[in-house]
């Protein structure tokens, strides 16, 4: 029915793999390659399998090279994983204590009622 639905396993397999082969290889120069350097590495990875002729091959590589661009060559953020901070915001009681005194310090304002 739709032509560019119609792709071999092959080109499908290198549009899932290929982007995340490169970035997982793309992990232990973390330190010395810059975002931008990776993104545009991603980005030939991306358009060579599209040069392929299969428009499907192309979508799946662009969205699985953007989910890998996220999650294999970014840094880890130590502090997402720092289970006490979570639990002190948690958004109780106490955090909105918390803000209501920072807005009042801010703003010079005496503290509502």
């Amino acid at each position: 029915m739709w032509k560019w639905l119609d792709t071999d396993e092959a080109v499908m397999a290198a549009a899932v793999l290929g982007p995340l082969a490169v970035a997982a290889a793309l992990v232990p120069l973390r330190g010395d390659v810059t975002a931008t350097n990776a993104a545009l590495v991603m980005t030939v990875v991306v358009v060579a399998i599209a040069a392929g002729g299969r428009r499907l091959a192309g979508i799946v590589a662009a969205v699985v090279a953007t989910l890998s661009f996220d999650f294999f060559p970014t840094p880890a953020l130590p502090h997402l994983l720092d289970l006490e901070s979570l639990r002190r915001r948690d958004g109780g009681p106490a955090a909105r204590r918390r803000c209501r005194r920072q807005r009042t310090r801010r703003l010079g304002a005496p503290p509502p009622g």
